[in-house]
């Protein structure tokens, strides 16, 4: 996800706008698999209006390009992959391991959430070719 620092405190945002430039660059899209989310209660009432508001502007470009949406959990596709229970950081090495040649894109920690989205991608493939059974 695009993000960048906003605002006199520098938060880190969800660039919107670049995304949807992103996905309007893409062309003609077959689908969307988004990664089916929900706050935890534990979650402070600021981080959860921001988490919260995040997914719907990725729901709402989604939309807006009538582009067919699949979601799937998390633990589905992380069950599917193996990673169930493991830290977050796992996912970069299962992307290394699946994509040795795209190695570079997972290099660093915090291109985790870059090899989720590859994963979840991936897990959805499977489950198509019905390897996620």
């Amino acid at each position: 996800m695009p993000t960048g620092k906003a605002g006199a405190n520098g938060r880190t945002v969800l660039m919107d706008g670049l995304l949807a430039r992103h996905v309007e660059a893409l062309g003609e899209v077959d689908m969307a698999v988004i990664e089916d989310v929900h706050s935890m209660p534990t979650d402070g009432s600021a981080s959860a209006f921001k988490f919260g508001s995040a997914f719907g502007v990725i729901r709402g470009i989604v939309a807006a390009k009538n582009i067919p949406v699949t979601f799937i959990a998390p633990n589905k596709w992380k069950t599917m992959l193996g990673l169930a229970g493991k830290e977050k950081d796992a996912s970069r090495g299962k992307a290394i391991e699946l994509f040795p040649r795209d190695a570079n894109l997972f290099a660093r920690k915090k291109d985790h959430g870059r090899a989720d989205a590859v994963l979840i991608a991936y897990s959805h493939y499977l489950a198509k070719m019905g390897a996620g059974k």
